[in-house]
């Protein structure tokens, strides 16, 4: 088609066109200011995905992870702990128009708290965002200070929830974590009790000091009982030789001054005696005076013998009886030094079910005070970053918007009518369409003519008219 004839189609329906677009365009004004208004909020909340767990301690989050953990916080938002912890805050239950609204769906029947939160829920979008970590919330609601309050009632109420479910797991493994504090504190008690206790009853309290101190007295018997031992094997060789006789091979009788004098002035007196028998004869007075010497000297001498023997037999059971003594000391020590390392063993194992005891009890302190701290603490990794604020205007209906549809659908429209009328009743408008109509060729174009029955002939915009059947003569 083409445009000249396509724009004295428009222009000779102008009027329809015009009415309908009017029409149209005042259906669009007129329903958009009979719609119920709604508007729209939305706040955007940080996500900090590197945070340290203040428990575990651990962080570091790949793409992946972080993306999954985008969407686990956006069902978290729109879960019914998070809706009805906005319910709460905002006590939207005790609102008159919510009370309303409520009555009108239900009739009364059912919870206002179900019921409420399934309109939030279909009152909000949530968004994360593709390449960042944060997420949007958007609320649509009948009123603009109550969609930026339940907007921001949704972030807090999320950053609330999900602290809890961070704190939450702190918190019991912190009445775990105390509970196993006062176990371990009885066991160290119980430990500490039982060491003390038996140091007391056998009297260690430096178990070490102890040991190295009859160790040393042991060590100093053991020695005493070699010597000893070594005297009396060397006097029982004497006094066995004192025993077997020849009383002048003793080695103390040969050793002893006195006997060798007495020995030898001996021996002069029995020579003596010998020459006054053989010149005098055993009744002169020489001779018994010769003879009583040498009896003086024998008896001085075996006296000495005697006493040097005696001596020896003394020094052999005087060791003899050291020796026994020393060895039931030595024997007596052993069993003392084995005793106290006994009871040193005893101690070493008490002291260690001590330790492990108050090491275990350590432990689970720490623990317990890094839980409290980390739920003392109250950080959360979430951020309010863009806070929803009241709307100026209307989200819905937007009247510019649909002004804007209702203007283009009855510019469609119009034109659609146009052209079906057109289709239906055509007019001729040009010498073309006389040609084709009549198949008369033009042999030539008028003026427009002012007359309104000649307008109407040519194809204004008044009612078309049928060609007539022209025939032409011969």
């Amino acid at each position: 088609m083409r445009f000249d004839l396509l724009f004295g189609i428009l222009r000779s329906r102008f009027w329809l066109v015009a009415s309908i677009v009017a029409v149209t365009t005042l259906t669009a004004i007129v329903g958009s200011l009979l719609m119920s208004k709604s508007y729209g909020a939305a706040t955007t909340v940080y996500v900090d995905a590197n945070t340290v767990d203040q428990v575990s301690g651990t962080a570091a989050f790949s793409r992946e992870t972080i993306r999954n953990m985008l969407a686990s916080q956006t069902e978290l938002i729109q879960s019914s702990q998070v809706v009805n912890r906005v319910i709460k805050d905002l006590k939207l239950t005790q609102d008159p128009q919510v009370q309303a609204d409520w009555q009108k769906a239900t009739k009364g029947r059912g919870d206002i708290t179900d019921w409420l939160a399934t309109v939030l829920l279909k009152a909000i979008k949530v968004t994360s965002s593709t390449d960042g970590t944060t997420i949007a919330i958007g609320v649509e609601w009948s009123t603009a200070e109550g969609a930026a309050d339940i907007a921001n009632g949704f972030a807090a109420a999320y950053k609330a929830a999900a602290l809890d479910l961070k704190t939450k797991p702190a918190q019991e493994y912190a009445e775990r974590f105390a509970s196993q504090v006062k176990e371990y504190k009885t066991k160290v008690e119980e430990a500490q009790t039982k060491l003390t206790k038996f140091q007391r009853e056998s009297g260690i309290i430096s178990s070490d000091e102890r040991i190295d101190v009859e160790n040393q007295r042991l060590q100093e018997l053991s020695s005493q009982l070699v010597q000893v031992q070594s005297a009396l094997s060397e006097s029982r060789s004497r006094s066995n030789v004192v025993g077997r006789g020849g009383d002048m091979g003793i080695p103390e009788v040969v050793a002893n001054e006195l006997i060798q004098t007495l020995t030898t002035d001996l021996g002069r007196a029995e020579a003596k005696l010998g020459q006054v028998s053989a010149q005098y004869g055993s009744n002169h007075p020489a001779y018994l005076q010769a003879k009583a010497e040498v009896q003086e000297l024998r008896t001085r001498r075996d006296t000495e013998v005697s006493r040097v023997k005696s001596s020896i037999r003394t020094a052999n059971a005087v060791n003899t009886s050291r020796e026994k003594e020393l060895q039931a000391a030595v024997d007596a020590q052993k069993a003392k030094v084995l005793a106290l390392r006994s009871k040193r063993d005893q101690v070493a194992i008490l002291q260690q079910d001590l330790a492990s005891a108050q090491k275990a009890y350590d432990l689970v302190e720490r623990r317990l005070t890094e839980t409290t701290v980390s739920m003392s603490a109250g950080l959360s990794n979430i951020s309010v970053i863009s806070p929803a604020t009241v709307p100026l205007l209307p989200s819905r209906p937007n009247l510019v918007l649909n002004v804007a549809v209702g203007l283009f659908l009855g510019l469609f429209l119009g034109m659609m009518a146009a052209f079906t009328l057109e289709a239906a009743q055509r007019p001729l408008r040009s010498a073309d369409d006389l040609l084709q109509a009549a198949g008369i060729p033009v042999l030539a174009v008028l003026p427009p003519s002012q007359s309104t029955r000649a307008q109407r002939l040519i194809g204004g915009t008044g009612p078309s008219v049928t060609p007539p059947n022209l025939r032409l003569g011969n």
